[in-house]
């Protein structure tokens, strides 16, 4: 499934419906039930209540070279002290023009049904008090052609030396959770470009009649690169070109007194026309 951006208000619509249904009440009752077995707390009217309210907060449409830039660096985000100022808004539905190929995943009980299924992006709300987020994933079962709910789950804003241990493989979940937030990160930076687009009037007419608002969606895309960073600044007398490969690097942010990792992209570093040393390829990403 490709979506466009005009198309993120009527699927929205779709998902609040359904969390309306019996169907959806049943999955959140078995979730809940789930989560006192193993010692949890969560209740089915509070994850119904953290799903709608993200599904109806705002939009952002994420271009596919921005999705899958998010998914590739979301592999190696260093894990940082995440807060409220991190999060694009404090409530909202993010959804990927498709699914990033890490994002698929074989029969899995994670959705409403234990069928393969691709995670197409995700909603969320943060929580009163500020110390939580909760995060329901947006997937596309395999042989459907709409979009459903995956498990909501609550994630704590804690400090990095407090972050539990993995030591496990990490499942279809881990990278969503790890790309979602590489994604609130990098659209923050100069290497995104967005813009707002309106749905069209047919659309905002329907959406109107059946109690909903159209809303505005928020386009979210991957600026062409403009040159290696740093390279003119640093005046050295080079005698070979390389590869740069992209990584993260934490920069100090002065306004909030917060260091936060910046993605720097791949990029070839060295004098023009000098020697390549290694013989990898350069990807430029496109939009």
């Amino acid at each position: 499934m490709n979506l466009r951006p005009q198309e993120l208000p009527e699927v929205r619509a779709a998902l609040l419906d359904f969390t309306a249904t019996p169907r959806a009440r049943e999955y959140w009752q078995a979730l809940a039930s789930h989560a006192r077995a193993e010692g949890g707390e969560r209740s089915a009217e509070q994850l119904e209540r953290a799903t709608r309210n993200g599904l109806a907060g705002d939009l952002f449409f994420v271009a596919r070279p921005m999705a899958d830039l998010a998914s590739v660096a979301g592999q190696s985000l260093p894990f940082f002290d995440m807060n409220v100022e991190d999060v694009p808004s404090r409530t909202g539905l993010m959804l990927f023009e498709s699914a990033p190929a890490d994002l698929y995943s074989p029969r899995s009980a994670f959705t409403v049904e234990p069928y393969a299924f691709a995670v197409v992006g995700g909603a969320w709300e943060i929580t009163e008090d500020e110390s939580c987020v909760w995060i329901t994933p947006i997937v596309l079962i395999d042989g459907d052609t709409s979009l459903t709910i995956g498990q909501p789950a609550l994630f704590p804003f804690i400090p990095a030396s407090k972050a539990p241990s993995v030591h496990r493989s990490l499942d279809v979940t881990d990278r969503f959770i790890r790309t979602l937030r590489s994604s609130w990160l990098l659209m923050q930076q100069p290497l995104a470009a967005d813009q707002v687009v309106e749905p069209r009037r047919s659309t905002q007419k329907r959406l109107r009649r059946a109690g909903y608002d159209p809303g505005p969606v928020r386009v979210i895309e991957l600026r062409r690169p403009q040159g290696a960073p740093g390279e003119a600044s640093e005046g050295r007398d080079w005698q070979h070109q390389w590869i740069v490969r992209g990584h993260w690097r934490q920069q100090w942010y002065p306004s909030r007194q917060v260091h936060r990792p910046v993605w720097i992209a791949p990029h070839v570093k060295g004098p023009e026309g000098a020697p390549m040393i290694g013989g990898e390829k350069v990807h430029v990403w496109r939009r």
